[in-house]
Protein backbone atom coordinates (compact mmCIF):
# COMPACT_ATOMS: atom_id res chain seq x y z
CA UNK A 1 0.00 0.00 0.00
CA UNK A 2 1.29 3.67 -0.82
CA UNK A 3 1.79 6.46 1.68
CA UNK A 4 -1.75 8.32 1.70
CA UNK A 5 -1.42 12.20 2.72
CA UNK A 6 -3.48 13.37 4.97
CA UNK A 7 -3.15 17.23 6.42
CA UNK A 8 -0.42 19.58 6.09
CA UNK A 9 0.61 22.37 8.53
CA UNK A 10 2.98 25.55 7.92
CA UNK A 11 4.08 28.51 9.80
CA UNK A 12 6.98 30.39 8.59
CA UNK A 13 10.01 28.01 7.27
CA UNK A 14 8.62 24.73 9.03
CA UNK A 15 6.29 22.49 7.41
CA UNK A 16 4.66 19.11 8.35
CA UNK A 17 2.68 16.81 6.41
CA UNK A 18 0.74 13.88 7.89
CA UNK A 19 0.57 10.38 6.46
CA UNK A 20 -1.17 7.05 6.65
CA UNK A 21 0.65 4.50 5.07
CA UNK A 22 0.29 0.21 5.92
CA UNK A 23 -2.69 1.11 8.55
CA UNK A 24 0.65 3.85 10.41
CA UNK A 25 0.02 6.99 10.65
CA UNK A 26 3.08 9.31 10.80
CA UNK A 27 4.49 12.99 10.01
CA UNK A 28 7.38 14.29 7.67
CA UNK A 29 9.16 17.25 8.85
CA UNK A 30 10.34 19.85 6.67
CA UNK A 31 12.31 23.00 7.01
CA UNK A 32 12.08 25.58 3.69
CA UNK A 33 10.83 22.68 1.99
CA UNK A 34 13.32 20.01 2.95
CA UNK A 35 12.72 16.79 4.75
CA UNK A 36 14.21 16.71 8.01
CA UNK A 37 12.86 14.17 9.74
CA UNK A 38 10.02 11.47 9.41
CA UNK A 39 8.16 9.25 11.96
CA UNK A 40 5.72 7.11 12.63
CA UNK A 41 2.96 5.91 15.32
CA UNK A 42 2.36 2.52 15.30
CA UNK A 43 -0.85 1.80 17.51
CA UNK A 44 -1.51 5.79 17.63
CA UNK A 45 -4.41 7.12 16.20
CA UNK A 46 -4.42 10.06 13.63
CA UNK A 47 -5.03 12.92 16.21
CA UNK A 48 -1.66 12.21 17.41
CA UNK A 49 0.45 12.49 14.06
CA UNK A 50 -1.38 15.69 13.79
CA UNK A 51 -0.64 17.26 17.33
CA UNK A 52 3.21 16.12 16.54
CA UNK A 53 2.88 18.19 12.97
CA UNK A 54 0.92 21.23 14.80
CA UNK A 55 3.58 20.65 17.84
CA UNK A 56 6.59 21.19 15.21
CA UNK A 57 5.86 24.20 13.42
CA UNK A 58 4.78 25.72 16.67
CA UNK A 59 7.72 25.55 18.04
CA UNK A 60 6.98 23.03 20.78
CA UNK A 61 8.73 19.68 19.30
CA UNK A 62 11.52 19.73 18.70
CA UNK A 63 13.11 16.95 16.61
CA UNK A 64 16.73 14.50 17.11
CA UNK A 65 18.03 14.99 14.02
CA UNK A 66 21.59 13.90 13.75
Amino acid sequence: MSEVFLSEYMDGERTAKTFLENGCYGAIFFVDGKEVARESYPGKAEIWAENAAENYVMGIKVLNES
